[in-house]
């Protein structure tokens, strides 16, 4: 069983993203706190995406050389994704994008990214998604709305329109936040965290995880939205283990990359197959329903930020590239570069969708 300790970081939404990152720093400075405590303590996965922790970084400087440390002993995972997107508002060129600056900035830290296709709270997945994913070598998507957990609980196959087919890992009931809930019970503030209730939960939830998934390893993923980390994690699966060990079940502290190879041993061991776009709405609950009114939503901004895609894809870049073949014009990467990052600050999914506060919305428009 791999668990995976994590956090879903809406950069901005019901608070600014300043408000925000305060909540931010203080996650990251209990996890490094953490890390030099309770050297059992293993990965933490920045939720997929990398600008979290540059986010942290700008407050931290000096903290650089030991994330830096962190991400190259695998205590920190970061990446594919810049920025959690949503999917349908924003080009596919802006998506492919988003993933490679993504890939390139985590490799800065000096190990590759995760390859991990992580979209837990995307409003829906467009059909192309899983053939973006595998020409970037990301073999797996995990997913939670546009699907009902009725008919793809846990593994399944997912298929584009051009046929490529690459892994899926459906949330389960509460999504992402599942484990959080059942477990740590760390949505509800009156309730400490007491071990061995802990235990006993955990030992409840396993068997109910792995009753979702054909395949053999089960997945325990922990991250719920601006949830911080549990340090006696180490301490809950060393007594659940003594527990669990005429199942012959081990928990263990992974991460997202090490719970695909395990799980792509199991590949044929997956029937349910979906293709194309995963656009399920809320039939009936509790299931992930897609917020479908965000598509109308604050229109002036989609309109702007559609423009701007046009004029990087349509104009900057290939004319930039003209002029630089033909007039022997500098190529202005470095400003290509800059405008593309603040383009795809916008592309979060409650940003662009428009289902933020006025003030993250305002501070979008320049």
């Amino acid at each position: 069983a791999h668990y995976v300790a994590s956090t879903h970081w809406d950069r901005e939404w019901y608070e600014s993203f300043q408000g925000f990152r305060m909540r931010l720093v203080s996650l990251f400075d209990e996890l490094f706190q953490t890390f030099e405590k309770e050297p059992g303590y293993g990965t933490f996965t920045v939720d997929g995406q990398v600008i979290p922790v540059l986010d942290y970084l700008e407050i931290r400087p000096e903290m650089r050389d030991r994330v830096i440390e962190a991400v190259q002993a695998g205590k920190l995972k970061l990446g594919p994704w810049y920025v959690l997107p949503d999917e349908w508002l924003v080009s596919g060129e802006s998506l492919v994008r988003n993933l490679q600056f993504g890939m390139r900035l985590a490799g800065e830290f000096g190990t590759p990214s995760s390859r991990a296709g992580f979209a837990c709270d995307m409003f829906g997945h467009t059909g192309q998604l899983p053939q973006i994913f595998d020409q970037l070598g990301i073999p797996a998507a995990f997913v939670w709305r546009g699907i009902l957990e009725k008919e793809y609980p846990g593994n399944f196959l997912w298929k584009a329109p051009d046929g490529t087919t690459i892994l899926g890992y459906r949330f389960g009931k509460n999504g992402y936040s599942t484990y959080a809930g059942e477990v740590r019970q760390a949505f509800d503030q009156s309730k400490p965290f007491v071990l061995d209730e802990a235990v006993s939960r955990l030992i409840t939830y396993i068997p109910e995880e792995d009753a979702r998934s054909e395949a053999g390893p089960i997945l325990l993923f922990d991250g719920g939205d601006h949830i911080e980390i549990e340090p006696r994690s180490p301490e809950l699966f060393a007594r659940a283990n003594e527990r669990l060990r005429d199942k012959g079940i081990t928990v263990v502290h992974s991460d997202l990359d090490r719970y695909m190879a395990d799980l792509l041993k199991d590949r044929d061991k997956i029937s349910r197959t979906v293709t194309g776009e995963l656009r399920e709405p809320l039939r009936e609950a509790p299931d992930a329903h897609l917020i479908p009114g965000v598509l109308s939503s604050r229109i002036h901004l989609k309109q702007k930020n559609a423009a701007c895609e046009d004029e990087l894809c349509l104009w900057a870049e290939p004319f930039s590239a003209f002029a630089a073949l033909e007039l022997g014009r500098e190529y202005p990467e470095g400003y290509l570069r800059a405008a593309w990052k603040h383009l795809l600050e916008n592309h979060p999914h409650d940003s662009i969708c428009g289902c933020s506060i006025d003030q993250v919305h305002r501070e979008m428009r320049h």
